[in-house]
């Protein structure tokens, strides 16, 4: 998905065809450039969004309430008819051995903790929308790739690959998992043209 429509789109069709109508939503990543515009639409359709941060006391725009979403502490998913999980370290930057170490963790262990606590709630969310990324495919230079197509190699692959693995899991709860494999988003207020608009300054 390349552009910011195709994730909006994207997104209507994980909760239609879930039978959504007015619901509450826990979203991570809230303050991100995907997560804002989410949460900005799903106040248009009536939805209640509760947004999930490390700093669970910093209010959130757009969100009824923030609750706590760090490493090695409880995830309260209590009155969520549906999970968007969008939190990541950012994969822009220089690709230090630690930057990377990030990337992964902060893939796949926030997912397996969140996916953990979905599975130890009584009543679960209906459906789990989890971000994912083009990167699942490696570089397939000129071979057209799309959703049937298997995972490739290379470093982002494994993350991805990884991540979706643990957010895959939550099926065991009878959880519908839409898997968002993003690419390059692209918007007027962020996303990756905020960075190719710098050099016409």
């Amino acid at each position: 998905m390349g552009g910011s429509s195709d994730c909006e789109n994207g997104f209507e069709f994980a909760f239609v065809k879930h039978g959504a109508s007015e619901m509450k939503i826990g979203v991570t990543g809230a303050s991100g450039f995907i997560g804002r515009r989410f949460i900005s639409l799903a106040n248009e359709r009536g939805h209640t969004v509760i947004g999930f941060s490390r700093n669970a006391t910093q209010p959130q725009p757009g969100c009824v309430e923030t609750r706590l979403f760090a490493h090695g502490e409880p995830v309260d998913l209590g009155g969520c008819k549906a999970l968007v999980h969008l939190a990541g370290e950012s994969v822009a930057g220089l690709w230090t051995t630690a930057k990377k170490a990030r990337i992964r963790n902060s893939r796949v262990s926030g997912t397996r903790q969140l996916v953990d606590a979905l599975l130890a709630s009584p009543s679960p969310p209906g459906v789990l929308v989890s971000g994912s990324a083009i990167g699942f495919y490696g570089d397939t230079g000129e071979v057209i790739t799309d959703e049937t197509s298997g995972p490739g190699a290379g470093f982002l692959a494994e993350v991805c690959g990884a991540w979706e693995a643990e957010a895959l899991r939550a099926r065991a709860a009878g959880v519908r998992v839409v898997l968002l494999r993003t690419g390059m988003v692209l918007g007027k207020n962020g996303g990756a043209m905020s960075g190719a608009r710098r050099p016409d300054r």
